[in-house]
């Protein structure tokens, strides 16, 4: 009779979708371990066990499911908000929505967007922060909502969020780098910039540098002088800096678990607003879950060729 009640208890549970953090969560492989203040990372408390002791692992394994199941349920009550933001976008192709952490403290970011705009193939996203049980819209400093960026050979991560993470060796901290390209009729623009999470629910693109590559040759941190573009550094300052500014800095790959979801896309197989809420709980949790870095073996840095062809050209 035990046994028997026993079996109908756990095949009523599955029957009602049960699904959260604490019985399903994917492994993470970092090689490193991400500190928070509101919950220590998986990974740390796994490669900790043997200094240890159990309860201590169950209390913070308990800290990151309360997390994640509460983030999930703050995404899933705020759809008609960032559901409604990536359908609102006149894009070509479908939007996508994944869990990555912006400014390194453990708990990640809910980023939604993906789908190409323009005749540049540039790239829409929309972030958001967790606070006080609920998802805030994040806004750059400027005051506009959206990330505009155009697609940037990365390491992981998502193809069209040109935001690469490096890892400064020296401080063990941690760095988005944002490179960037435009052309127009007087030359190409190169531009490299740090996302900057400046808030709770605010964040800034700082540029840090500027080339341009002309038709008589390249300009260093160009600016007028009268109706001309001049360089403002010479060759040797500015592969100086660029040299010093990357030389503590370890590329990482990052890994996401993107969702296909658009407002415009029901009855479409796997895409977000399609599922039932189970199905959608399941697959933000396994999103959440997916989120990860580790540190990379290539050496690969922004406009890494055009900056040897650079130190090639003669003085």
């Amino acid at each position: 009779m035990r046994r028997k009640l026993l079996c109908l208890i756990f095949i009523s549970l599955i029957c009602s979708g049960f699904y959260s953090c604490d019985n399903i969560k994917d492994s993470k492989n970092s090689s490193e371990t991400l500190n928070s203040s509101m919950a220590d990372s998986k990974t740390e408390y796994e490669d900790s066990t043997s200094e240890t002791g159990s309860d201590d692992i169950s209390e913070n394994s308990s800290q990151d499911n309360a997390v994640c199941d509460a983030i999930v349920q703050a995404v899933m009550d705020s759809e008609d908000v960032w559901l409604n933001d990536a359908g609102s976008i006149s894009s070509n192709g479908f939007n996508e929505c994944w869990f990555q952490d912006m400014n390194m403290d453990g708990t990640p970011e809910f980023i939604v967007g993906g789908a190409s705009l323009g005749a540049h193939d540039s790239r829409i996203f929309n972030l958001y922060s967790y606070r006080n049980n609920q998802l805030e819209h994040m806004k750059n400093v400027d005051g506009n909502g959206e990330l505009m960026f155009w697609g940037t050979d990365l390491e992981g991560g998502h193809g069209g969020f040109s935001c690469q993470l490096y890892k400064n060796t020296a401080g063990n901290s941690f760095v988005y780098v944002y490179p960037v390209t435009d052309g127009n009729a007087s030359g190409t623009d190169y531009y490299i910039s740090e996302f900057v999470k400046t808030g709770t629910a605010s964040f800034a693109i700082n540029d840090i540098f500027y080339f341009k590559e002309t038709a008589s040759g390249f300009l260093y941190e160009p600016d007028y002088e009268g109706l001309d573009e001049v360089s403002t550094v010479t060759r040797e300052e500015f592969l100086e800096k660029y040299d010093s500014y990357f030389s503590s800095l370890a590329l990482c790959k990052t890994n996401i678990k993107p969702i296909p979801c658009t407002s415009a896309s029901s009855n479409m197989d796997g895409f977000y607003d399609s599922l039932s809420d189970n199905e959608k709980k399941k697959a933000l949790t396994d999103s959440f879950n997916a989120w990860s870095y580790e540190e990379s073996s290539e050496n690969k840095m922004p406009f890494g060729d055009i900056i040897e062809s650079i130190r090639s050209v003669l003085p």
